[in-house]
């Protein structure tokens, strides 16, 4: 299916995961966040409705930049933002997480959080429900500014 356009637009916030813009603008338009992925051309729908591919917000290529920009107008440059090569170098290395290798634990990955991440409860309430992309690194752990330690979401659920 071709990308297609939603009726109510979700402007990305600086620093946003990809994953967290995809959900807001799901819950902005009252449907599941496959459904949006799909409308947007990403594809991203596997064996099960709600999975979503591990790497989804971990590394973007030429394909999604175009496909995004076709369904939102939000230029390629705003969706590399919303990725983990932001923090590529040094001991960083995006390079080894691949849709392969998302399923297995690996040493080299030990610095992101693939499949979720942490979240600062004040941010989250005070922005509307905007993920930080920096809280998928594994050595986020605390919010200076609102002197809390960030915390996986729910009480006894998994990470988002």
């Amino acid at each position: 299916m071709p990308p297609r356009g939603l009726a109510l637009v979700t402007v990305p916030q600086t620093n946003e995961a990809f994953a967290s813009w995809v959900d807001r603008r799901a819950r902005v338009n009252r449907c599941p966040s496959t459904e949006v992925a799909d409308l947007m051309g990403l594809r991203l729908r596997g064996v099960y409705a709600d999975a979503r591919p591990p790497v989804l917000g971990v590394r973007c290529d030429e394909a999604v930049r175009q496909t995004v920009y076709a369904a939102t107008g939000v230029p390629g440059g705003t969706v590399d933002r919303m990725h983990l090569p932001v923090f590529e170098g040094g001991s960083l290395s995006v390079a080894a997480l691949s849709a392969g290798e998302a399923h297995w634990p690996s040493a080299r990955r030990e610095w992101v959080e693939v499949y979720g991440s942490r979240a600062c409860p004040c941010c989250l309430l005070a922005s509307g429900g905007v993920w930080q992309l920096w809280w998928k690194l594994s050595c986020a752990a605390v919010r200076p500014e609102h002197q809390v330690t960030l915390r996986m979401r729910g009480c006894g659920t998994g990470p988002r």
